[in-house]
């Protein structure tokens, strides 16, 4: 059970990477844009939240967090940064302007959008995610199930008063946006809990028509950055309908060797891939103007080839993917 799990986790995340890089390259008339819009980046929560462990001891669980997700964050900014600079060296340029921009995605969220041609737009999604969890795992720790609950219905209550009554309102790592975040999350986490498996042809032909039926009803899509979130309630479980034809889709997919080693591998990469594909992107088209379809092979192949360097050396494992090895006591030297 615990090995199916992994398989349709990765394959899904394969899946979602996919779709984020195509929803930045497609245009957003595109019905091809309003559906990975739906789902796509609710579908990372939901993921995350269904792989969700809790920890009693919060400041161990923040710090273990911050070493996975923000380590990588910044040392993505530190690495490729410089380099756009360089490649670019837009005229006028100032040490000015450097300090702004790097004060800008030291906050993050909705500062990203528009520093240095967006290529760190999707970026918002790393801090958000930190937060997310270590804010969970405080709620998880504290209150008791039925309180979770309610707290969690009260958030999903404040980010659409957000997003309808205030939606120029928001905080540095889009801190706001967790207040959807987090309910999506939740409802990852106690989906394991939920065995509806004989009722998966159902949920992909459900999901089928609610993409089909965005060309009537275009609204009915998330743009969580933009604390956007469509129809209440309504996109929300039409997002969640989608992310379990995902599932169920993963699943099938799973029984197919090929398919299954592409796909587990991109969700591997997937943060990685999130990282840098739009960077690669934006010099690609600088010097080469490459089109639509080869530009989302070629940005989903570059990053995952960055992720397997990464992989190799202890040092890029920390920076870029956030892994850091235990050191064994019995080799120390005093």
């Amino acid at each position: 059970m615990k090995e199916e799990r992994i398989e349709w986790v990765d394959i899904a995340r394969g899946i979602g990477i996919g779709c984020v890089v195509m929803g930045h390259i497609f245009s957003s008339q595109m019905l091809a844009h309003k559906v990975i819009f739906l789902f796509h980046i609710p579908l990372f929560f939901f993921v995350s939240g269904f792989l969700y462990k809790r920890q009693s001891d919060n400041k161990a669980y923040i710090i273990k967090k911050a070493k996975s997700l923000l380590v990588p964050y910044f040392s993505v900014f530190a690495f490729v940064f410089p380099i756009l600079i360089f490649a670019y060296m837009p005229e006028g340029y100032t040490l000015n302007m450097i300090a702004w921009d790097t004060l800008y995605y030291v906050l993050g969220g909705c500062y990203l959008r528009g520093l240095v041609y967006d290529i760190f737009i999707a970026m918002w999604f790393i801090t958000c995610l930190f937060l997310v969890q270590v804010i969970y795992n405080y709620i998880q720790t504290r209150f008791k199930e039925q309180t979770i609950h309610v707290v969690i219905f009260i958030m999903l209550i404040g980010a659409y008063i957000n997003s309808i009554i205030y939606p120029g309102f928001w905080l540095p790592w889009s801190a706001n946006v967790t207040l959807m975040a987090i309910p999506v999350y939740h409802l990852g986490y106690i989906s394991r809990q939920i065995n509806v498996d004989k009722y998966s042809i159902l949920f992909i032909i459900a999901g089928l028509l609610i993409c089909a039926s965005l060309i009537v009803f275009p609204q009915n899509t998330f743009d969580m950055m933009r604390n956007s979130y469509g129809i209440p309630f309504v996109t929300l479980i039409s997002a969640i309908i989608c992310i379990y034809m995902v599932r169920y889709i993963s699943v099938i997919i799973a029984k197919n060797s090929i398919l299954k080693r592409i796909l587990s591998e991109f969700g591997k990469a997937s943060l990685v891939i999130m990282a840098f594909h739009l960077p690669v992107y934006q010099l690609l088209w600088k010097y080469f103007e490459i089109s639509s379809i080869p530009a989302i092979i070629v940005i989903t192949i570059i990053p995952y080839l960055f992720y397997r360097i990464f992989d190799k050396f202890k040092i890029t494992q920390m920076l870029f993917l956030g892994k850091f090895t235990k050191i064994n006591n019995s080799n120390k030297q005093d």
